[in-house]
C-alpha cells in the first residue's frame, strides 16, 4: 500500500487530529519566535543576576581572602605548587569565563 492510498483512507477524525497537531506546533513555534518573547525571556534576568553574583564583588572578596590564606600558607612553608595552581586556575576560570566563552563564540 503506497502513501497516497494511506492518505485517502484517513477518517475525518484522523484528519482533524492531524490538523490540530500541526496547528498546535505552529502556534507554539510562533509564540516562542516572536521578538517580544524571544528578547524578554524571564530566565535571562535570573541568569544575569547569578552571573553578577558569581563574578562581582562577593566572589572577588572571597578570592582575595583565599589569596591571603595562600600567602600565610607560603609564609609557614605549607604551600604546595598544586594548591597554588588550583587556586590560580580557579581564579582564571571564574573571572575569565566571559572572555573564554566570547572567544569560543567568535571562533564559530
Amino acid at each position: 500500500m503506497d502513501i497516497t492510498t494511506k492518505k485517502q483512507q484517513l477518517t475525518v477524525k484522523q484528519k482533524i487530529a492531524r490538523n490540530e497537531k500541526w496547528t498546535t506546533i505552529f502556534l507554539v513555534a510562533f509564540f516562542f519566535l516572536m521578538p517580544s518573547v524571544a528578547n524578554a525571556a524571564p530566565w535571562d534576568d535570573m541568569a544575569d543576576t547569578v552571573l553578577n553574583l558569581l563574578t562581582n564583588g562577593f566572589s572577588r572578596t572571597i578570592a582575595i581572602i583565599v589569596c591571603v590564606g595562600l600567602g600565610f600558607a607560603a609564609w609557614a612553608g605549607k604551600l604546595t605548587w598544586s594548591m597554588a595552581g588550583r587556586f590560580i586556575g580557579g581564579i582564571v576560570f571564574i573571572f575569565g569565563a566571559a572572555i573564554i566563552v566570547d572567544l569560543f563564540i567568535a571562533a564559530v
